[in-house]
């Protein structure tokens, strides 16, 4: 993703591949801006969202870290 700071600060929403539903997920657990997944790691979000949620969803975390990137899941 892009690293001006302005980038960092936006909402988590504003991510590449992240959905409504996916972002809510993310905010309770104190992931509410791109900077703050950047910071913390595709991986280790995903950690925290699978420990949370008890369920595994690879695509996640793929949607995660092609997010980072501004990438597309399919690129």
């Amino acid at each position: 993703y892009a690293t001006a700071e302005s980038d960092l600060s936006q909402p988590i929403e504003n991510l590449r591949n992240i959905g409504h539903a996916t972002a809510q997920a993310l905010r309770q657990l104190e992931i509410g801006t791109i900077g703050a997944l950047v910071k913390l790691g595709a991986v280790a979000a995903y950690q925290r969202w699978r420990e949370q949620s008890q369920r595994e969803d690879l695509n996640l975390l793929y949607a995660l870290a092609a997010g980072i990137k501004d990438l597309a899941l399919d690129e």
